[in-house]
Parts: structure tokens; sequence; C-alpha cells
């Protein structure tokens, strides 16, 4: 069964349901609505998103595959901690495909997708200031989605997926310096796309993946010096 969906921007005109549940929860994540080792009853998910319980089935199994969610035995499943034991090498891949989805962007991107970042960055600064930590999370998914969308290569998007699965994707709320760092990077990658530059967008935006790498990895010796888990 597939139906139209209207989520926001990515100009995706149809998925199937499963598709659109499995977006729909992981963004959940990534945003901190279900904070990690949160249990995630799938009769509660499939009431809140208005679904039958099967496409939630069927999309926690999806987001297990990715790394976002882990299933306990008889207790259904639950938001995983992200995978850092290897964060070097998920980062420098990351940096690669990010630089090569900043270079297409450059040379397909729309004035519609441009304007769409110019006010994601826009409300992300605001945000920022208020400390509205899940919205600047949310901001700053679609920043990078929207990117990815201009590259008119849909495979990047699962690429994405996976990578910030095993990436931290709560660093935007957990490390002090990340958030400012993140403003001033996006600008950089902006100004790129702005001026179409493949070059410069391509370094702008791998210079953010390799800034991320820096502060996720400081970020885990600091966890593993205080004694705490990932994502504590």
């Amino acid at each position: 069964m597939v139906f139209r969906s209207n989520y926001v921007r990515l100009n995706v005109e149809f998925e199937t349901k499963t598709g659109v549940v499995t977006r729909l929860i992981r963004r959940k994540i990534i945003v901190g609505d279900y904070p990690i080792g949160d249990r995630i009853p799938v009769d509660r998910v499939a009431a809140e998103l208005h679904v039958s319980q099967t496409p939630v089935r069927e999309a926690l199994r999806i987001l297990e595959a990715e790394g976002y969610v882990e299933s306990l035995p008889h207790q259904g499943f639950q938001v995983a901690s992200p995978d850092t034991s290897n964060l070097s090498d998920i980062f420098g891949l990351l940096e690669i495909i990010d630089g090569y989805a900043a270079r297409l962007a450059a040379k397909r991107i729309t004035h519609e997708n441009l304007a769409n970042l110019e006010e994601l960055h826009a409300r992300m600064i605001e945000s920022v200031k208020q400390k509205d930590d899940r919205l600047v999370r949310a901001l700053n998914l679609e920043f990078h989605e929207t990117i990815y969308m201009a590259t008119e290569v849909p495979k990047l998007i699962s690429l994405l997926n996976f990578f910030w699965a095993t990436a931290r994707w709560d660093i935007l709320s957990t490390h002090p310096d990340r958030m400012p760092r993140t403003l001033q990077e996006h600008q950089a990658v902006l100004d790129a796309l702005r001026r179409r530059d493949p070059d410069a967008a391509s370094a702008a935006l791998a210079a953010h993946a390799r800034s991320c790498e820096y502060d996720s990895m400081e970020l885990e010796k600091l966890c593993q010096a205080g004694g705490r888990g990932r994502g504590d």
C-alpha cells in the first residue's frame, strides 16, 4: 500500500506505509523524542502514527538493521546507543560521501532548495538562542536531508541514514561546543551552495564531517573517563 506524504520539503511523492513509519520513528530517535535506552512499544507507536501495528513492526526491524534500535528477548524494542567502536572509520567514510553529495548538490540545487536551506539555517540559529535542543536537532537533520535530496540521488539518503545510526546523533545536545560550530560550518556550506561552487561545497561539508568526528571522539573520551555509558 502506498500513500502520499507531505513530509517537510523532501519532495517525497509516494512511499510505502512501512517506509513512512520507518522515517518518522528514525526522526523521533534522532531528535530525542525517543531517548537512548527507551522502550518503543509497538502499540503506542501505532496509536501515535495512526497506523496498524504491522508497519510499525516492519519499521522497527528495518531500524534494527540500521542500528537505531535493538530487540530484547520477550520485551520488544528499545532505542540503541550509537555504536562508537569505529567512529574514525565511520566519519572517514561520511566525509567522502558528504563531500560527494555537496559537490552534486552545488551543480543541481534549485532555488527552492536554497530557499529551504536558508530558512532552516535561520530557524536553527534562533533555536540555538532559545536553547531548544529538540528543534535544533530536527532542523539539523532536515538541513542535511535537504542537501542530499538536492543531489537527485535517492540512494544517498539511505547512506545518510546508515552513517547517522553508527555515529553519535545526540552530539548536538551532549557536546558543549557542537552547536555553535555546527552553525558556522553550515553557513560555510550554505555560502558555497549559494555560489554553486562544487569544490567549495564539497570541502565545506567534508570539513563539517571532520569537525563532528573530532567532537564525537572527544565526547566519547569524556564519557569513558567519567565512567558513563554511551548516550548517558
